[in-house]
């Protein structure tokens, strides 16, 4: 489901469930820009989810996650690469 664009249809399953959305999170697709990026974090941040989980992260993938970071922090947010974590 992560290019699944109705994110709360996405959640609805595990809502009816019982859960909540602060023990919830949503996924995105590193490889893919649909949904937004942007637009998946903002949705994190309005709901208040636990946090977002991000498949196929690679070192291609600065855009996608600035445009995460970007949304759920309100467009306060910067994203800097560290290749192999050394920094």
């Amino acid at each position: 489901t992560y290019s699944y664009s109705d994110l709360m249809g996405r959640l609805k399953f595990y809502l009816q469930s019982g859960m909540t959305l602060d023990r919830l999170m949503i996924g995105g697709w590193a490889g893919h820009n649909y949904p937004d990026p942007y637009e998946i974090g903002k949705f994190t941040a309005v709901n208040q989810l636990a946090g977002m989980m991000v498949y196929d992260i690679t070192n291609g993938s600065k855009d996608y996650l600035a445009k995460l970071a970007m949304g759920n922090a309100n467009n306060h947010a910067s994203v800097e690469i560290a290749p192999d974590c050394k920094r």
